[in-house]
């Protein structure tokens, strides 16, 4: 196995989340539109937005105790506190953060986490 490979049973190498942007951006000039979710993983450099750990795209053939570096979106304001299905309320987040956050709102998730907005797009800064 090389390094730009993913087994599901460690955190993705950065070689493996720089071959998977490579491809993204390669294809990005070509293909009718990258979907959202590719799109944020690129905006965010292939790292989760709660917990900033390497993540893996488009791998839903990963057994379920694999999962946890699974590339989701997540609605960073969930809809039941007022928070609306639109890119600027949308972060790629990893399987676990996303399952574990559920409903909270961000700051009930992480303490102190302060973001911006960047045209549409949230950013991180804390």
């Amino acid at each position: 196995m090389t390094d730009t490979e993913f087994d599901g049973r460690h955190e993705p190498t950065k070689e493996h989340v720089q071959a998977k942007m490579t491809e993204l951006y390669m294809h990005s000039g070509t293909e009718p539109g990258l979907n959202r979710l590719a799109l944020l993983y690129l905006r965010q450099n292939g790292r989760c937005f709660y917990c900033r750990r390497l993540m893996v795209l488009d791998d839903w053939s990963l057994k379920q105790e694999h999962r946890p570096f699974l590339a989701t979106i997540n609605h960073y304001l969930p809809r039941l506190a007022g928070g609306v299905e639109e890119e600027g309320n949308s972060v790629a987040a990893c399987f676990d953060c996303n399952r574990h956050k559920g409903h909270k709102l961000p700051g009930e998730f992480v303490p102190g986490i302060e973001c911006m907005k960047v045209g549409e797009t949230l950013v991180r800064i804390t």
